[in-house]
C-alpha cells in the first residue's frame, strides 16, 4: 500500500451568492396581491444567501477524503388549492432553509500497468426547514443516502458494480399543509444494487476501440426498498471507435 509523503495534498473551496423572489413572478401584481394577503413578510427583492464550503484531502495514494456542505435560505411561493373553495388557487409564502453536508471516500485499492481497482463511498445528508402558515417543519435530519462504486480494469477485462443506500428516518412532514403535502418514506433502510457491468475490449482493425459488454440496472434491492421502483433492465452491447 502506498503512503508516500508527497501524496498528501489539501484543496480548499468555498463561495457565496445572493438571489431573490422576483424572477419566479410570472404574473407580478396578482402574485403579490395574492402572497400580501397571507403574509406580511413577502418582499421580492428579499436577498436569499447560500454559501458553499468544502475540502478535498489526498491523505495518500490510496485514499482521498471529500466534504461539502452546503447552507441555503430562501423564500418561494406556492400555489394550493383548497376542496372546500373549488376553481380557485391561492398563493402563499415559503421560507425555505436546508443545510447540506456531504462525506466521501475513495480508494485507490490497486493502481498497476495491467490491473487498476479503485472504490468509493459516499453519504449526504440533507436537512430541510420550511415555515409555512406561520408553522415550522423539518425533514431529512435524521437520514443518510448515498452510494458505493465500485471500478476494475484487468488488461481488456472491464467491470463496474454500483450500490444505493438509504439510512435512517427521514422525518414527518406536517400533512396538515394543505398543498401537495410531503409525507415521510415508510421504510427507513433501502439498499439496491443499482448498476453492474462487464465487458471485454478487442483488438479489431480500422477501430481505435472495441468493445463488448453485459449490463445489468436495479439488479436487486431489498423487500421493503424505496429508492426506485421494482422494474430491472438487462442488456448486452458493442461499442466501435473509428
Amino acid at each position: 500500500m502506498p503512503t508516500e509523503l508527497n501524496s498528501v495534498g489539501i484543496k480548499l473551496f468555498g463561495s457565496y451568492s445572493q438571489s431573490n423572489i422576483f424572477l419566479q413572478l410570472n404574473n407580478f401584481p396578482s402574485a403579490i396581491d395574492a402572497v400580501m394577503s397571507n403574509s406580511t413578510d413577502y418582499n421580492p427583492l428579499k436577498p436569499s444567501n447560500t454559501y458553499q464550503a468544502g475540502a478535498v484531502i489526498d491523505i495518500s495514494l490510496f485514499l482521498t477524503v471529500s466534504y461539502n456542505y452546503d447552507h441555503s435560505k430562501f423564500q418561494l411561493l406556492e400555489n394550493y388549492s383548497l376542496p372546500y373553495i373549488p376553481n380557485r388557487t391561492f398563493t402563499t409564502l415559503i421560507d425555505d432553509k436546508f443545510t447540506l453536508n456531504r462525506l466521501s471516500l475513495s480508494f485507490n485499492i490497486i493502481n498497476k500497468s495491467t490491473i487498476h481497482f479503485t472504490s468509493s463511498i459516499n453519504g449526504t445528508n440533507n436537512k430541510q426547514n420550511i415555515t409555512v402558515f406561520g408553522e415550522g417543519v423539518t425533514y431529512g435530519d435524521k437520514m443518510w443516502t448515498g452510494g458505493w462504486i465500485n471500478r476494475f480494469d484487468y488488461h481488456n477485462i472491464f467491470a463496474g458494480l454500483d450500490m444505493l443506500y438509504q439510512t435512517g428516518k427521514p422525518g414527518i412532514i406536517n400533512q396538515d399543509i394543505p398543498f401537495n403535502p410531503l409525507v415521510a418514506s415508510q421504510n427507513a433502510h433501502s439498499f439496491s444494487l443499482q448498476n453492474l457491468y462487464f465487458g471485454y475490449r478487442l483488438k479489431a482493425t480500422h477501430f481505435k476501440n472495441t468493445e463488448i459488454f453485459a449490463s445489468g440496472r436495479n439488479v436487486w434491492q431489498n423487500k421493503k426498498s424505496d429508492i426506485t421502483d421494482n422494474r430491472k433492465f438487462y442488456g448486452i452491447g458493442f461499442k466501435l471507435v473509428i
